[in-house]
């Protein structure tokens, strides 16, 4: 499996498997995991139950019958996105592999029902060869999400699309970090034979999917509330700074960052050290259970 070793004997893992065969080897994989082999619309999981649900979700035009959600009218990776949100708790981190459609698609609404209730930590807009080793070629993105406690009244702009330099149009996401696109963003779909679509194909400079992938995931802000953890752990810059190996400007700077991103005020710098506002507490409160269990 891939699991890492160092946490192997700290998390409890559950699986889902529709597929028997993959069930099976997935058991065999992890053998102190629980795995369910079955639809994801037959478990019953508690909500607020998980720190992270990750997965390679199926997408497609059609739904599945879960009688929570079947009101919604849901194709099967919205629902699969919507499901994991309510099964995570606050904080918690939802990354999935996805068809580009959630984030590209014309109609908005699903993206503006997923940033009421979860902020985007972060993208990555896969090449359509990706997948190639398993017959397919389609544009992906693997998407991270982190659950909000209380529902936004804020829309972001990766709820809309806008247009790249070259004029097509993608999610505002990556108009706004073309650095996590990892290919050129042509017109046309070579899985639908399509004119009104795009695609991101790879670059043609020798550089590996592996290569690039590796690079894009270090910008994603996972780094800032590590950060953020040990200022508020610490109650000082100066210690946060040794733990992380780093400096106190830097990690002043990143604090700064993310209360751009999230648009509050964290914490309170004083002579005594540092406290945190009700906002600092809040998200203390979220994160400190995933790192001290790391």
């Amino acid at each position: 499996g891939r699991l890492p070793e160092e946490l192997r004997d700290k998390v409890n893992l559950y699986g889902v498997e529709k597929d028997s065969l993959s069930g099976r080897i997935a058991q065999k994989l992890y053998p102190q995991a629980d795995i369910t082999i079955d639809g994801f619309e037959n478990t019953r999981f508690n909500d607020n139950s998980f720190d992270v649900a990750i997965g390679n979700i199926p997408f497609g035009d059609f739904s599945v019958n879960d009688s929570k959600y079947n009101s919604e009218h849901l194709k099967i990776h919205d629902y699969f996105f919507l499901k994991s949100l309510d099964k995570v708790r606050d904080g918690g981190i939802v990354a999935f592999v996805t068809s580009k459609g959630t984030l590209d698609k014309k109609d908005s609404s699903f993206r503006k029902t997923l940033a009421e209730r979860a902020d985007l930590v972060g993208a990555v807009r896969l090449p359509n060869n990706a997948f190639k080793s398993a017959g397919t070629e389609v544009t992906a993105d693997i998407i991270f999400l982190q659950k909000r406690e209380k529902k936004s009244e804020i829309e972001p702009s990766w709820v809309h699309t806008g247009q790249l330099e070259n004029g097509l149009t993608v999610n505002n996401y990556f108009v706004e970090h073309p650095e996590m696109i990892l290919g050129e963003v042509v017109e046309g779909n070579k899985m639908f034979g399509r004119t009104d679509d795009t695609m991101c194909v790879p670059f043609n400079d020798g550089r590996t999917l592996s290569e690039l992938l590796s690079s894009a995931v270090k910008n994603i802000n996972f780094e800032y509330y590590k950060v953020f953890y040990y200022v508020a752990r610490y109650g000082s810059f100066t210690q946060a700074a040794k733990a992380l190996y780093s400096n106190q400007p830097n990690v002043a700077r990143v604090i700064n960052l993310l209360e751009q991103e999230l648009g509050c005020q964290l914490m309170i710098r004083t002579n005594r050290g540092i406290h945190l506002t009700e906002e600092g507490k809040k998200l203390y409160k979220r994160i400190w259970v995933a790192y001290e269990q790391i």
